[in-house]
């Protein structure tokens, strides 16, 4: 007994250093809080290091430590521990501008304190060093990187010191959120307007983005994204990608991946996103649709008549999709983890998933995407949780979470692999009219491996010499 309340002792011993001083002032006074931010991360930065609190993870632990040494104030040492995370990924030539916003606004303070400038200023040319040091393929994915949701990072923030309401202690995994929601808040709320502004301006010195609606033979419009280096004036092929995760910065960003490698980059959105008014039946229309989009893409005075394709996921499914009616433009596709449409989502082995709830409401809400739904994982898990205790078919899901769901509905209408998922891609004897190269990626852990699977092998089952690898 007396060995128990030992243990009892040195545990709670060591639960209580771990917590640390924080005023309950500071969770509604935000001049104490900037005061007293960077006195808790010092600290905390002391416990994440020690052996008890380091994760095993290098990633992680360098994730965190960039962080709270941004928080501390301490500028310098959070942009070398921000690019020791970076080398950690495999090819981190490619990670190189991860997490770059937090770089940014470190520079710019450092740059700040140094020169003894206004922080405008200070952002302006720590911006500018970042953006002219990178190569061109580093370059695409800048703006989606830099535009932070800055309601959503403050709505965090004042969750984390909600929770500290009333208290005058925190112990360190609350506060190692706080700093992190704190950090979050005020990288984006700080320098979000103007790198903006700034990205904008050294965006249209590079590239010509040109987008517009597309009116198909049958009147539907869609929408498409067309990016060009403005230094390339002669036709070149065009790299085609059909999304249906629309938004401005995105679209942009996969054009300019196929711009920044001398291709004409186009994306393409599907029917009812952006500026199209048509219905949005996800998977549906793309076999119909994308023949005339590569037919117009081809064309055009900027193309030399030749289109691939690439993308992952719903954008992998798009290029199958493009290849039951082949059209001559198309040269190649590069399916990344595509879905197999009916073989392995919604359904796997003729089993439904509740997941599929979640994504058509993220896909079809808007004209866009869905973030705040989609993200809300508390109330999906209190959705799948409500469905299971209440003992309704699997058919009330869409009801349980909010409204009925035509598509769901329409999907659960066919739980085998019939005529209307067949039509979507190529089917059997279609498989044998793609002659064109294939390159498909999946792998252990992609969700969508039975389904590129499957295409790889009724393409070489039905083609005598398929070019697939």
């Amino acid at each position: 007994m007396k060995f128990k309340i030992l243990l009892a002792l040195v545990f709670a011993n060591l639960m209580q250093a771990q917590k640390f001083y924080f005023p309950k002032t500071a969770t509604t006074d935000s001049v104490i809080l900037e005061k007293q931010i960077p006195e808790l991360a010092l600290k905390v930065i002391t416990e994440h290091q020690s052996s008890k609190n380091k994760p095993k993870s290098t990633v992680t632990f360098l994730d965190n430590l960039f962080r709270l040494q941004l928080a501390a104030k301490d500028y310098k040492n959070s942009i070398t521990s921000l690019a020791d995370y970076r080398k950690e990924y495999a090819d981190h030539n490619m990670a190189g501008n991860k997490s770059l916003a937090y770089e940014i606004y470190s520079m710019a303070k450092q740059i700040e304190k140094d020169k003894k400038i206004s922080f405008p200023n200070a952002l302006q040319a720590a911006f500018t060093t970042k953006y002219e040091s990178y190569p061109d393929p580093l370059i695409a994915k800048i703006g989606t990187i830099l535009d932070g949701d800055v309601k959503e990072y403050k709505k965090s923030l004042k969750a984390a010191l909600d929770k500290q309401k009333d208290k005058d202690s925190i112990d360190y995994t609350s506060a190692l959120a706080l700093c992190k929601n704190y950090v979050n808040y005020k990288t984006y709320s700080s320098i979000r307007p103007q790198v903006m502004q700034l990205f904008k301006v050294k965006e249209q010195e590079k590239f010509i983005i040109e987008t517009k609606n597309l009116t198909l033979k049958n009147g539907t419009t869609l929408t498409i994204t067309v990016v060009r280096k403005k230094e390339n004036t002669s036709p070149l092929p065009v790299i085609l990608t059909n999304n249906i995760y629309a938004g401005e910065l995105v679209d942009a960003g996969m054009g300019k991946r196929a711009a920044v490698y001398n291709y004409v980059g186009a994306v393409v959105n599907t029917r009812g996103k952006r500026g199209s008014n048509d219905p949005n039946n996800p998977f549906e229309d793309e076999a119909q649709d994308l023949y005339e989009v590569i037919d117009w893409v081809s064309n055009q005075p900027w193309s030399n008549g030749k289109v691939g394709m690439i993308g992952g996921s719903y954008l992998g499914f798009s290029q199958w999709a493009a290849a039951k009616k082949l059209h001559p433009a198309l040269k190649t596709i590069v399916p990344q983890v595509s879905v197999g449409i009916g073989i392995d989502y919604p359904a796997q082995n003729n089993v439904f998933m509740s997941y599929m709830m979640q994504w058509i409401r993220y896909v079809t809400n808007n004209k866009l995407t869905d973030e705040a739904t989609f993200t809300n994982y508390p109330k999906w898990d209190s959705v799948n949780t409500a469905w299971y205790k209440s003992g309704r078919s699997f058919r009330a899901l869409d009801s349980i979470s909010g409204k009925p769901n035509k598509i769901f509905q329409r999907w659960l209408d066919h739980p085998g692999y019939d005529k209307y998922w067949q039509k979507m891609v190529p089917y059997k004897k279609d498989f044998a009219k793609i002659n064109i190269p294939v390159l498909t990626t999946t792998g252990y852990y992609d969700a969508d491996q039975i389904g590129a699977m499957y295409y790889y092998k009724q393409h070489h089952k039905y083609n005598k010499n398929p070019n697939h690898y």
